[in-house]
Formats: structure tokens, sequence, C-alpha cells
């Protein structure tokens, strides 16, 4: 996605701060991630959803959890 929004930068209202968000998330820093998220939220004139805090470690395994995993089927299962 860097990639892309570096050469379309012209074509992004506040391409700068994706920019800026997708560098630092590119080499695994998601220190600011709250403050990135918000930044973008209020972009975009956001009512519901502000961020205030990371998730613990514990939280983010159960939402990976929870939203990315799923029973796996028996391979003789019918479809």
């Amino acid at each position: 996605m860097l990639e892309i929004a570096k050469l379309n930068i012209k074509n992004y209202d506040n391409g700068d701060v994706y920019i800026k968000i997708l560098e630092r998330w590119s080499v695994d820093d998601f220190s600011n991630a709250v403050e990135d998220h918000n930044e973008i939220w209020e972009m975009q004139d956001g009512e519901v959803g502000k961020a205030i805090r990371l998730l613990t470690s514990e939280e983010e395994r159960a939402h990976i959890k929870f939203y990315f995993t799923k029973p796996l089927k028996p391979e003789n299962s019918a479809q």
C-alpha cells in the first residue's frame, strides 16, 4: 500500500498523512496506532469509534482468534 500511496499522492487529500503512517507501519512501528487511527478518523469527520488505547496482547489475541480464524472442516465432510 505504501508504494501505491506514494505513486498516487497527488490523488489523495492528505496523502502525506497516509504516507507518514504507512512508512511507520511498513517497519512494524505501531507505537502511534491510536494517534494514527484518530488522525484519519478526524479527517473523515468521525463521530463514533475514536480510539483511546492500544489493545493489550491478550485482547489482540482474542480479537484475532474471533475475527480471523475459522474452524477447519474435516477433509471428508459433505459441503
